[in-house]
């Protein structure tokens, strides 16, 4: 794994659209949520100053992201870094949030890795599972499978030359369609790109993620959809228009 070289950067860009990344506390009523893959707590502070009644229990691998978090002092929460302990604050009626987090875990973890954390996410020790991130629909994907010429001309272009190399000798050429998307979704993300350019943003499409809920849960809301922000940059740096859909919400309920 390459290091985060730049947190200030990383964490700013992690915190970006953070109302729209509030979008299901409204919807629900717990009375704790755990924000797994918490990173430096922002989006627990955002939430404890909106919603204060939640008890909220942040995790995260990295020691340096849990102790940034709890330099922040957010009433009504704990941070730790050891999953058990984290799971043991969590009151009764819990959610867990993975936002922004399905893509780190393939790009970083093992196979078993992954298969652990999807058994812990349908664990069924929550009532609420919430996923917020980037994924596009496999069907979409099959009916327009190759990139327009055009936008294949402007990216190449426009683009940092050394980073659409580099991008593509990891990922493929962006005349597939979904290289092309996968590419407009992190060029922006000089600072870090060391790190940036090896993760996988869409690991798994829709139809994927539909296929790992198990029957004791319950789809109460979904949305995909294109960021208006994202949209709106990729339009000004390399006038294409952003039509695929490329990221989900999901809220989900046992049963």
């Amino acid at each position: 794994m390459n290091a985060i070289l730049d947190y200030k950067t990383y964490t700013t860009e992690m915190n970006k659209g953070i109302d729209d990344k509030l979008f299901f506390m409204n919807l629900l009523k717990l009375d704790s949520l755990l924000d797994y893959g918490c990173a430096d707590g922002n989006l627990i502070e955002h939430m404890q100053y909106n919603f204060p009644d939640v008890k909220y229990v942040g995790y995260d691998f990295n020691e340096k992201m849990i102790n940034m978090a709890k330099n922040k002092n957010i009433p009504n929460s704990f941070f730790s870094f050891d999953l058990k302990e984290a799971k043991s604050h969590l009151l009764k009626k819990s959610g867990i949030l993975c936002s922004s987090l399905i893509h780190e875990v393939y790009s970083y973890g093992t196979p078993e890795q992954i298969e652990d954390f999807w058994k812990e996410i349908y664990s069924g020790d929550y009532d609420y599972v919430i996923i917020r991130d980037m994924a596009l629909s496999q069907e979409s994907l099959n009916n327009n499978p190759l990139s327009l010429f055009s936008d294949i001309a402007k990216v190449r272009n426009k683009a940092s030359k050394k980073h659409l190399e580099q991008f593509e000798s990891i990922w493929g050429s962006i005349d597939d369609r979904k290289n092309l998307i996968h590419f407009l979704l992190k060029y922006r993300y000089v600072n870090n790109w060391s790190r940036e350019v090896f993760e996988n943003y869409l690991p798994c499409s829709i139809e994927e993620h539909f296929s790992k809920i198990p029957d004791f849960y319950e789809i109460v809301h979904f949305e995909h959809f294109v960021l208006p922000f994202q949209k709106e940059v990729i339009m000004k740096d390399f006038g294409i228009s952003l039509e695929e859909s490329t990221h989900i919400k999901v809220i989900l309920k046992k049963k």
